[in-house]
C-alpha cells in the first residue's frame, strides 16, 4: 500500500529527528508506529495480570520465596520498629 500524508512542521522534525537517530527509513518508522499504535489501541490487556506481564512489572523485584505467606507479619514487624518510641 503507497501512503501519502501531510505532516505539520513539528511532526516533520520529529520525524527527521527519529531518522537522524535510527537511521531508519520513512517508510520503516512507520512501519514501526503502527505496530506500536495497533497494539495500544486493538491489543489492549484483558486482564491486571495481563497489564503488568505486559509492562514488566511481575518480576521486577527479589524477595524471599515464602513472602506471600509471611508478609504480614514482616510489615507489623516492621511498623512496630519504625513507631517505637525508644
Amino acid at each position: 500500500m503507497r501512503l501519502n500524508a501531510r505532516l505539520s512542521a513539528e511532526h516533520a522534525a520529529q520525524l527527521t529527528q527519529i531518522q537522524e537517530q535510527t537511521q531508519a527509513s520513512v517508510s520503516e518508522i512507520i512501519r514501526r508506529a503502527l505496530e506500536v499504535y495497533y497494539q495500544t489501541v486493538c491489543k489492549r490487556p484483558t486482564s491486571a495480570k495481563e497489564v503488568f506481564a505486559t509492562t514488566g512489572f511481575i518480576g521486577c523485584a527479589e524477595a524471599e520465596p515464602e513472602l506471600g505467606a509471611t508478609y504480614k507479619s514482616k510489615l507489623a514487624s516492621s511498623w512496630d520498629q519504625k513507631h517505637d518510641p525508644r
